[in-house]
């Protein structure tokens, strides 16, 4: 029997400087997509504007999807922060909707799971929003649905037993902290308030109860532009203390994997001061 070769019109290779600017549209245009700009400050992160630099980070990568010349998506692997060193994260995993379901997301997977192995990684974590339902049956299709109950609790009694990361973050805090001083959020904070406002009513006026929260930031970034404005506008439009959910916890215990975004066992501690708070005000589920 003779082997036959399947060619592709489209190929992996590494991400390139020449890229960057198509990728970031593409991830713009993918959050976009599935309605994320009405949830964020701004649809690109800091990191984002410097992904070459990101992934030039020791055991990383990140890889683009190529047809004559332009780019349709991309994926990248980096260490996973406050995890041992046999777990990697899957990120930034984006495609263009009109090149879905041709293989090409498999293909960046693959390769990203490759270039994992050769680093000594044994474990790959992935993780989505809610929104994104086209990632969510991606990534179960590919054997990893969320695991049980009973799982899910014992994973998060390890990780709680775990000291905080000493991951040297400074760089990419340093990054998003330039990258905060820099932009002013007015008017995408505002819009994203008003928004919330007509989502609050709609919701209350089905008799249910919205309350809100603060997610900390690193002790740098609390004090940046975008922090302090963010804030101000919203605690301006939403004044009543009675709206607001105070959580409670340990900050030295917190650690941020690039000053913005709370890692995964700090996020854990401060999901259950919430669920604390929550059991406080409203009484045990």
């Amino acid at each position: 029997m003779r082997s036959v070769q399947i060619t592709t019109p489209w190929q992996i290779r590494r991400l390139q400087q020449s890229d960057v600017h198509q990728l970031l549209n593409i991830i713009s245009g993918v959050r976009r997509e599935f309605g994320l700009a009405t949830r964020v400050a701004a649809l690109l992160e800091p990191n984002d504007y410097v992904l070459l630099d990101v992934y030039r980070h020791r055991r990383s990568a990140y890889f683009v999807a190529v047809m004559d010349n332009h780019v349709l998506g991309g994926a990248g692997i980096f260490p996973l922060a406050n995890e041992d060193w046999g777990t990697c994260e899957l990120q930034r995993m984006y495609l263009v909707s009109q090149h879905r379901g041709r293989g090409i997301g498999q293909g960046l997977l693959n390769v990203c799971l490759e270039a994992a192995r050769s680093f000594g990684f044994e474990r790959c974590y992935a993780e989505t929003v809610a929104e994104m339902s086209t990632a969510i049956a991606f990534y179960e299709r590919w054997l990893h649905a969320p695991p049980d109950r009973r799982q899910a609790r014992a994973d998060a009694a390890t990780l709680l037993q775990r000291p905080p990361s000493d991951f040297d973050s400074r760089i990419y805090a340093d990054r998003a902290l330039h990258q905060s001083n820099a932009e002013d959020p007015t008017v995408a904070v505002r819009a994203n308030v008003t928004r919330m406002e007509q989502l609050i009513a709609a919701i209350e006026k089905r008799g249910a109860r919205v309350l809100l929260y603060e997610l900390p930031y690193s002790e740098r970034l609390e004090g940046s532009r975008s922090a302090r404005t963010t804030r101000e506008i919203v605690h301006s439009k939403f004044p009543d203390p009675d709206r607001w959910l105070h959580i409670d916890f340990t900050r030295s215990e917190l650690r941020w994997a690039d000053g913005v975004h709370l890692d995964e066992r700090s996020a854990l501690i401060v999901v259950q001061s919430i669920d604390r708070a929550l059991s406080s005000l409203l009484g045990p589920a």
